[in-house]
């Protein structure tokens, strides 16, 4: 009898010490998600509601040209197939800051580190080493990636000194429709720094798992959006995992935010994917946009939802409307009257609105509609030969 008692008091005590470290939401996330590990800082941005297939489709179909210290090609967390390592300057044998940046985006998880995109194409151009980056090296580094045509230049760097030349380069990139993504520096400082300050780049401040601002970042008006950036888990050049904390170690969460929302509409240029991911930031600090936080921490869910909805147009009363044509499943349009419904429901909220609509001979329809960014917009057709669709603006 007391053998019994001592086995099921045994049995309680390992039962609580199961539970306590390894909680029931963490089993269920790795089994919904085929054991992907997630941390605090997929949690706040709600990276981790996003389908592990709409991150390989990025992972695919996305190029970034992270702009850096280099990276150590030997280290097997990263996919060597899907990575071109260029060089214009520095120390060859120290690869440090750029090798956890790139952990930190595209880890492919045999470390348990996951990255925020898997094994995405990543070109890495050195243009300098943990002593040194000069202006003019950083300078032919971004040209480079120009060249290369990315989707995304990455940069976890920053000074303080503004140069005519360096601004001229990120002006062709975004001509190039490339985005280009900057940290604004960990020095405590109250001013402006480059390229981040650039009108034409988004600028990347850090907060902690409090969402609180990491209290080293710069400060200025010029920033764009807070994402996670202390304690961050990275992989060094010796294939270590680390703790990593810095604005630099945010980069890659914008970064990767960014290549999932032009992956999932290509024709998005540079501005419309920084404004869609600063209108569904959440609100951090004072109300509105502020020297601290920018427009607020990045949210992947709703920025991936923006992206979907396909913006409302403007008619020439000002009055938004949501334009909508029907198709075949060839994708060729139709004419004639087609009943459709659409739904509009505000995923913050249990509030959703139906209305029936007729498609006209013309084969369109104006449906008035005005957004506030937190709606997921559903077409559905009574005939299943039909694909109703909303027009990119």
């Amino acid at each position: 009898m007391k053998k019994n008692r001592i086995f099921e008091l045994l049995m309680f005590i390992s039962i609580i010490i199961i539970l306590y470290f390894f909680p029931p939401q963490v089993f269920a996330d790795q089994l919904n998600n085929g054991n992907i590990n997630y941390e605090w800082y997929h949690y706040i941005t709600n990276q981790y509601k996003i389908d592990p297939k709409t991150v390989l489709k990025t992972a695919n179909k996305i190029k970034i040209a992270i702009i850096d210290t280099g990276i150590d090609r030997n280290i097997c967390w990263l996919d060597t197939s899907n990575t071109q390592i260029y060089y214009v300057a520095g120390d060859k044998n120290d690869n440090k800051h750029g090798t956890l940046i790139s952990s930190i985006l595209a880890s492919n998880n045999k470390y348990g580190v996951r990255g925020v995109i898997p094994g995405i194409k990543i070109q890495s151009i050195k243009v300098g080493d943990s002593q040194n980056i000069s202006q003019a090296d950083l300078i032919k580094g971004i040209s480079r990636a120009i060249e290369l045509k990315p989707d995304i230049i990455s940069m976890s760097l920053s000074t303080y000194y503004d140069n005519n030349q360096l601004h001229d380069v990120i002006k062709r990139a975004l001509k190039e429709n490339i985005l280009v993504v900057a940290s604004v520096g960990n020095d405590y400082y109250r001013g402006k720094s480059f390229p981040a300050s650039y009108s034409e780049v988004m600028a990347v401040t850090a907060v902690d798992q409090d969402s609180d601002r990491l209290f080293r970042a710069n400060t200025n008006n010029d920033i764009s959006v807070a994402a996670p950036g202390k304690g961050i888990i990275a992989i060094d050049s010796k294939g270590n995992k680390v703790n990593y904390s810095g604005t630099s170690a945010a980069v890659p969460f914008v970064v990767g935010l960014a290549a999932i929302l032009k992956s999932e509409d290509p024709s998005l240029n540079p501005n419309e994917i920084k404004n869609i991911i600063q209108m569904t930031a959440t609100d951090l600090g004072d109300i509105g946009k502020d020297c601290y936080y920018g427009y607020g921490l990045i949210d992947f869910n709703k920025a991936l939802y923006k992206a979907r909805l396909k913006a409302s147009l403007l008619d020439k009363n000002g009055q938004s409307y949501l334009l909508i044509k029907v198709a075949d499943k060839n994708g060729d349009l139709i004419n004639g009257d087609y009943k459709l419904c659409i739904t509009i429901q505000d995923y913050l909220s249990s509030l959703v609105i139906k209305r029936d609509i007729i498609i006209m001979k013309n084969g369109c329809v104006k449906v008035p509609y005005t957004s506030n960014n937190n709606e997921q917009v559903t077409i559905t057709s009574v005939n299943d030969d039909l694909v109703p669709y909303i027009l990119k603006y």
